[in-house]
């Protein structure tokens, strides 16, 4: 009998997690994806940072101690890796890396994907047999319509959002659990791990917390025990945020000195205001995030408002809590406030909040029966209502089928924008509403097996159709130029093979014609400068764009600058599809069909000895490439410049041709600098502007990201100045054919400067230092003649770097906008640097006296439990000012933002 009574509890669990394993791996099978084919579950960001980070992950943890997982070498000139998701903690990260092999990454996704979209249902079933008491089958139906729910299936390919939707119900239950009975350390212990893993996505769990959570207690909560649950609940969460300081202090400070934060200021033109009153876009994501593959549920909320005789305040939760997660979508200002200020293509990321919340009001509508108004009393109309509702039901998988959801192809990049076809809005709420027909009069029926059944059938089929959608749009490669193809990564793989070169953490390659992509660093295991993590900070994106290289977004491309710019970097090597000038690289051989690799000729030791001259260049605020690089190379000992310029002026309109011919005298290597005046459009990156030929040819500007012409600029790769080549006594004629909108000037800047002058310079006798890099740490010696001395280090200059010389610790000066320079004394210097990341001492002190206090402070009140003191009048003050707060915040975020929202898009666009 126990061993029966264990089975029968054991069952849903076993039912759920077969269910959605069955389910993913059918539409793997129908797709082609892999175990069933060639296929890949590799969408949008997964192909560009997921992948590499998990690979970056993987080379950690097999590499004996020559990685760390605080700092990363090998992309942005050296960056911290705590923010990039802090893998460690997460055990199915670590049994992941363990189980694949390096190459078995891409593949192997397909089977941790499955494995979280299990555990999601895992969770939501744990929650809903906790706290509600249904049939077994309606507890699977509600879990698995949560684990694949419209969010989950739209944003898999942000994959840690699936691990925050993973641990959210074991948050509510532990915060209900601490309600009932008092208990407070399991909602501390897992709202600090859910902190851990990422505080960004716990931001928007602290404000459905804040919100949902405080007004749960306002309401519902009994006035004999809500004193001592906000009590609990307060300082719960403050226990919990400094738990997690360790981790959290270091990345909140990372997050606001990045270049992606700087990027969302930008967007917001740093006004709060502005930021509160923005445009509402991307309706059709966020109306299918809200009612997609949710109408069974909304059926429900509605029979909870019919039934609020019983239970008035719980209905009033319900379409409160309800109307706080759906406002977002239409007042851009309040999703902002969600995101944090700043976001990027992916909103409402925390709908899965919204999905939660109504299964709760299903799961609690179904436990109590449904409205008896809303039963068939008459068998005649339970038989009715089954033709009815799945001719409802087929009408809005018909509209899903031919008119909303595309099938089949798959043109790069950003899912959400390609499941769906263009302007269906409308057509979305039309099915929607079609669905919820059917569902409401499946409930109709007076045989509830058969109407389970039937709802279940319906619900499989089109959350079936949209898994297939989302997941099939991403094993066709069609387009094998997309910047977001897993052709990316097989490319990658095969350099990564054949390169062949030992890194060092500090020697640098460049991927001149960028035939990979901005992440290849991590997935070739070499360094370079490219990047697209979202956390280098401002600093270095700037200083990179003003020497020369290209930038989009918060991604960091190597493939410009110049000559000096890449000596100064240390790279000493080039990957290249083109046949390179041997007078300034030494071929050595090809690593893949279409590119060759070089050994740059013109490179400088790592350890410059540098003067003032060198760090006083200020780089950061002079736009003016060819200036900024003269002035390194004059403060380096360079005689005179190293560039000759001519600018080329020109008054503009759009598709006019305008002709630069320039003469050249001697054997030169030619850059060009184009500067102008854009009309931007605000939802466009790169927005391309002209073609430009070169003595009447296309001028190549290809990249691994052809889904542009070769020879149109700007591109999401080429940003900034060309490198033309070497010329010899020619006069060369560029063309630049405007086909976008730009303002009334054209500034093209021609440079010229002759190859063995900086070969010279790079081969004679420059003083430096010897340089030896550890995972964590730099340890080098110099000797310096002067006072007033610098060693410069390539390395990317961050406040958790300290040092010291001759066992003094010195202050870390910027150099060349974004790089280290240690201050040295005359004579002999040993100089020590280390790495932690910053604010990581300060988290770690406050995260150690945290766990003394939650400790002494459990252990304690476990012997001496605290009692409802209803007349205390401190707790009194504390439940009034609790409830107050909770209103003016929903207040002022809710009303208070839809204010300025109409404001600025209303009544300003009206009076305008």
């Amino acid at each position: 009998m126990q061993k029966n009574s264990k089975l029968k509890n054991a069952l849903p669990y076993i039912i759920t997690a077969l269910f959605g394993i069955v389910f993913m791996l059918v539409i793997y099978a129908v797709s082609g994806i892999y175990p069933f084919g060639e296929g890949t579950v590799i969408a949008d960001d997964m192909a560009q940072q997921t992948i590499p980070n998990y690979t970056y992950f993987w080379d950690f943890m097999h590499s004996g101690g020559k990685l760390s997982l605080l700092f990363n070498w090998q992309t942005g000139g050296g960056i911290q890796s705590l923010s990039t998701g802090f893998y460690i903690f997460k055990p199915w990260e670590v049994i992941f890396s363990l189980l694949v092999t390096r190459d078995g990454i891409i593949n192997g996704i397909s089977f941790l994907l499955i494995f979280k979209f299990v555990m999601a249902a895992i969770s939501m079933l744990i929650f809903l047999r906790r706290r509600f008491k249904l049939p077994a089958i309606w507890q699977i139906i509600l879990s698995l319509t949560y684990a694949f729910s419209a969010f989950l299936l739209v944003y898999y390919a942000n994959m840690g959002w699936i691990d925050a939707a993973f641990i959210f119900p074991f948050i509510i239950l532990a915060a209900l659990h601490m309600k009932d009975t008092g208990k407070w350390m399991p909602y501390v212990i897992i709202l600090s791990y859910s902190l851990l893993l990422s505080i960004y996505t716990s931001f928007m769990v602290f404000m459905f917390l804040l919100l949902i959570g405080g007004f749960y207690i306002i309401l519902l909560v009994d006035k004999e025990i809500r004193k001592m649950t906000i009590v609990r609940f307060g300082l719960s969460s403050l226990a919990s945020l400094a738990l997690s300081a360790v981790i959290n202090i270091p990345t909140v400070y990372y997050m606001l000195g990045s270049s992606r934060q700087k990027v969302g200021a930008e967007r917001t033109e740093s006004s709060f205001l502005t930021m509160l009153g923005a445009e509402n876009l991307q309706s059709r994501i966020k109306t299918y995030l809200i009612v997609g593959l949710a109408a069974l549920l909304w059926v429900f909320f509605l029979m909870l408002i019919f039934k609020s005789k019983g239970n008035k305040k719980r209905t009033v939760f319900y379409v409160v809590s309800a109307a706080l997660l759906v406002i977002p979508a239409a007042i851009e200002g309040i999703n902002l406030i969600w995101h944090l200020g700043s976001y990027t293509l992916f909103p409402l990321r925390y709908v899965y909040m919204l999905t939660f919340l109504l299964i709760c009001g299903a799961a609690s509508v179904y436990q109590e029966g449904l409205p008896e108004c809303f039963i068939a009393k008459k068998k005649a109309l339970s038989i009715i209502a089954i033709p009815v509702a799945l001719a409802f039901g087929a009408g809005g998988i018909y509209l899903l089928v031919t008119k909303i959801f595309k099938f089949g192809h798959y043109t790069g990049g950003l899912i959400h924008n390609n499941v769906f076809e263009f302007g269906t809005k409308n057509l979305i709420i039309a099915s929607f509403f079609l669905l919820l027909a059917c569902y409401f009069l499946l409930l109709l029926i007076r045989y509830k097996k058969l109407a389970s059944v039937l709802i279940a059938v319906v619900l499989l089929t089109e959350t079936a159709l949209f898994a297939f959608v989302c997941l099939d749009t991403n094993h066709i490669i069609e387009d094998e130029n997309s910047a977001y193809s897993v052709v990316f990564e097989e490319k990658a793989k095969e350099v990564h093979d054949n390169l062949g070169l030992e890194s060092d953490h500090i020697t640098r390659i460049k991927d001149k014609d960028i035939r990979l992509n901005s992440n290849y660093p991590q997935l070739i295991n070499y360094p370079a400068m490219s990047n697209f993590t979202h956390i280098t900070s401002a600093n270095l994106a700037i200083s990179m764009t003003n020497l020369g290289y290209s930038q989009v977004y918060t991604r960091i491309y190597e493939n410009s600058g110049t000559l000096l710019s890449d000596a100064l970097l240390n790279i000493d090597y080039v990957m290249s599809s083109k046949d390179e000038n041997e007078e300034e690289y030494t071929y050595i051989k090809d690593i893949t069909d279409e590119v060759k690799l070089y050994k740059n000729n013109c490179n400088l030791p790592v350890g410059l000895v540098v003067n003032d001259d060198f760090v006083n260049v200020d780089i950061a605020e002079n736009e003016a490439v060819f200036e900024n690089t003269d002035a390194l190379y004059k403060a380096l000992g360079g005689k005179k410049n190293l560039f000759d310029t001519k600018l080329y002026n020109f008054e503009v309109e759009v598709y006019e041709t305008y002709t630069v011919v320039h003469e050249i005298k001697g054997r030169k290597h030619v850059y060009i600098d184009i500067d102008y005046d854009e009309v931007k459009d605000k939802e466009n990156l790169a927005t391309h502007l002209m073609c430009i030929t070169l003595n009447g040819d296309f001028l190549d500007l290809s990249s691994f990201d052809e889904q542009y012409a070769v020879s149109i600029y700007p591109t999401a790769s080429y940003t900034n100045i060309l490198d033309l080549g070497v010329f010899e006594d020619e006069t060369i004629e560029l063309e630049f054919e405007l086909i976008g909108t730009l303002g009334d000037r054209l500034d093209i800047t021609v440079a010229e400067t002759k190859p063995e002058e900086l070969l010279n310079f790079c081969n004679s006798d420059i003083a430096h230092g010897e340089v030896e890099i550890h995972p964590q740490s730099v340890s080098a010696t110099a000797a310096c003649e002067n006072e007033g001395s610098y060693m410069f280090l390539p390395i990317t200059n961050d406040p958790g770097w300290s040092a010291k010389v001759n066992g003094k610790k010195v202050n870390i000066v910027n150099a060349m906008g974004a790089f280290i320079a240690v201050p040295l004394e005359k004579g002999e210097n040993e100089i020590d640097l280390f790495f932690l990341p910053y604010g990581m001492k300060l988290g770690g002190l406050v995260t150690i006296l945290t766990l003394i206090i939650v400790l002494v402070v459990y252990f304690y009140f476990k012997k001496h439990p605290i009692a409802n003191d209803k007349d205390n009048k401190l707790l009194r003050i504390i439940d009034k000012l609790f409830a107050v707060g909770i209103i003016v915040v929903i207040v002022v975020i809710y009303f208070g933002t839809t204010a300025v929202s109409i404001y600025y898009n209303y009544i300003l666009n009206k009076y305008a």
